[in-house]
């Protein structure tokens, strides 16, 4: 009997050592960017423009996600230098299907719809391995269907009570003292490698969030912001510039559809004169959709045949050609194409259009009758190209065509993220730890000016004029955040604000306030403390300057530069206004990384407290609820 239950024991421990499990953390790389780009920095980069070995943080889940990208399989780079000069190791690789796969779904759910311009590097993974995982050269290899997921645990995202340290100066800031300034929950640490600090938040604000929604409000002004004498952009554009116009249709809308073969779909629809197109391939290079003379069923020919091409990368990437002899740009007078777009899902690529059907010196596009359309793709360059396909649509437009048997979901169906609700994130921020004297201004591009010191983002992306009751709401990415001053969270660090939370709406409450009226709202003086870091490092205050007075922009005569900042070589800082364009518009130092993952908890409904703490003064505030409205 003793034996029989020493085996039992035995057994119970065998099978626990044999279950035993290990975290890897580190970098996603995949191979061929391991391989083709194994040297130091400025010799080589990847396609993203990053160097795997010496800054596999800033490597972005669009390069993750190119073809031959993720067909060459993953790997883990170390999250510190292994190396003296700053080199990172291997420390893991993905020895089959499942584990590969695994990997590239969870790239997936960080970044579905990955865009080339925006370069938002994929954020630290942390991969559950067995304990007798093969080690070979120190690499550990990974095969199954194993766990991926964010480093923080679960506790991270409990809304529990919070303090916090208000800084009247940058010059207070500490790690060691006060967090630098941020809210206790969170982390700050250093990157001496680096010369960085490092950021990390749940994205949690102290206050109620997606409550007392405005709803949108009508706004007929132009935005005053128009640097280089570009035409200002109706109804709001933060960052001061003109974007290209959002698609007016989504991919969805287009219900008939024309397979060209089984990699290559063209979703459409026809009326009022155009045709508005989406066409979707499994490319990670250009795409092309032309029209060749209608009405010859042998027709569906490259020579003579106009084209829209989508070249990702370039500055216009979606412009009209002319195939005569080879791809030639149509000339400035031609280029009438509008809702255009390209973007980069996964494995498509995909290209929106707008294009009228009757041109002067192009082929006709017939509403009732036959057309003859093409298509191809290729890589980098126009001059070489895969397979072509040709077809003759039919008669109005009514049915579906197909010349493959091969039918896809609809372009971008299930990758997009279509609610607003507010979700724990894991922010992680770089930013220089001395940045130095402001230089020349950088475009902001991908919408992230910095971090409040309440772990909140403060964001430059185009005016919805929909905000919550106290000037935030959140976005597709299901982040909360802010981009006018958000009075409750001013408020609770003792800036001076409006005694209504609807001080950008005119008094009948039917319009956003002319915007020449909108600092009249604020009491003329006042002090701010810290309230937040830029990307390059500098400071950000609200509102009130130094000398107690409220700072303008510079379109309404203040002393603020075009990125809304002002000061000489340290004592620079940037400026949340009262006015548009609201928060800086670009950035004068240099720009630290920025990556999330989005959590799958809803911000807390419970009411917890903050402390702000500023000498012997305490305010509180209430923390985190959601009510699941819907905002932009």
């Amino acid at each position: 009997m003793i034996t029989a239950k020493l085996s039992l024991l035995l057994a119970a421990v065998a099978a626990s050592v044999a279950h035993a499990e290990t975290e890897i953390t580190g970098y996603v790389m995949d191979k061929q960017c391991v391989y083709k780009y194994d040297c130091e920095p400025g010799v080589c980069v990847a396609p993203d423009g990053t160097n795997p070995f010496y800054g596999p943080e800033e490597h972005t889940p669009w390069c993750l996600q190119l073809l031959s990208c993720k067909r060459s399989g993953y790997t883990i780079m170390s999250t510190y230098p292994t190396e003296a000069d700053g080199k990172h190791s291997l420390i893991a690789n993905f020895t089959d299907v499942p584990s590969n796969k695994a990997m590239l779904n969870y790239i997936r759910k960080i970044e579905p719809s990955p865009k080339r311009a925006t370069k938002v590097p994929m954020p630290l993974v942390s991969v559950i391995v067995a304990d007798d995982s093969p080690i070979i050269d120190n690499i550990t290899q990974i095969s199954g269907d194993v766990i991926i997921k964010d480093p923080w645990p679960e506790s991270t995202y409990n809304g529990s009570a919070t303090t916090q340290t208000i800084c009247d100066s940058v010059s207070d800031a500490s790690i060691e003292d006060n967090n630098m300034c941020f809210r206790s929950d969170v982390i700050v640490s250093t990157a001496d490698f680096k010369e960085m600090f490092v950021i990390e938040s749940n994205g949690c604000p102290d206050h109620a969030n997606m409550e007392g929604e405005s709803g949108t409000i009508k706004n007929s002004q132009e935005w005053p912001m128009a640097p280089d004498d570009e035409t200002p952009a109706s109804g709001g554009n933060p960052s001061g510039a003109n974007p290209p116009a959002a698609p007016s249709f989504s991919c969805s809308d287009l219900k008939q559809k024309l397979v060209f073969d089984p990699k290559a779909t063209l979703h459409y629809q026809v009326g009022d004169g155009v045709l508005n197109g989406c066409l979707e391939v499994e490319n990670d290079g250009w795409i092309g959709f032309g029209v060749s003379a209608p009405g010859a069923t042998s027709g569906g020919f490259m020579n003579g045949a106009d084209a829209i091409i989508g070249v990702p990368g370039d500055a216009k990437p979606v412009q009209k050609y002319d195939l005569t002899f080879s791809p030639s740009l149509m000339p400035d007078a031609q280029q009438t194409l509008e809702d255009v777009d390209l973007v980069q899902d996964g494995d498509m690529m995909i290209m929106k259009f707008t294009k009228k059907l009757v041109e002067d010196g192009e082929n006709s596009i017939l509403e009732v009758g036959l057309n003859n359309f093409i298509h191809a793709r290729g890589g980098s360059s126009l001059e070489y190209h895969g397979p072509t396909s040709r077809f003759i649509v039919p008669k109005d437009f009514s049915e579906d065509s197909t010349s493959g048997s091969e039918r896809r979901t609809e372009c971008g169906g299930s990758t997009n993220i279509d609610t607003f609700e507010a979700m724990y994130q894991h922010y992680t921020m770089m930013i220089p730890q001395a940045p130095g004297a402001p230089g020349d201004a950088t475009p902001i591009t991908d919408e992230i000016v910095g971090i409040m010191t309440n772990g909140v983002l403060l964001d430059s992306h185009s005016q919805t004029w929909d905000y919550d009751m106290c000037n935030g709401h959140s976005d597709k990415k299901r982040q909360y955040h802010y981009h006018i001053p958000p009075i409750c969270y001013l408020k609770s660090m003792g800036v001076p604000t409006p005694a209504s939370d609807r001080w950008w709406i005119n008094d009948a409450g039917t319009e956003v306030r002319p915007y020449s009226e909108m600092s009249a709202q604020f009491p003329k003086t006042g002090l701010s403390p810290v309230v937040g870091f830029a990307r390059d490092g500098f400071p950000i205050y609200a509102l009130y300057g130094p000398d107690g007075q409220m700072v303008r922009s510079a379109t309404y005569e203040g002393d603020l530069d075009e990125c809304n900042g002002k000061g000489e070589g340290s004592d620079y800082a940037y400026y949340i206004t009262a006015e548009p364009p609201f928060v800086p518009t670009c950035l004068r130092g240099t720009v630290g990384n920025f990556a999330f993952a989005t959590s799958d908890k809803k911000m807390s409904r419970a009411w917890n407290y903050q402390l702000n703490f500023r000498g012997n003064n305490c305010s509180t505030c209430s923390c985190t609820s959601n009510s699941g409205h819907n905002s932009h």
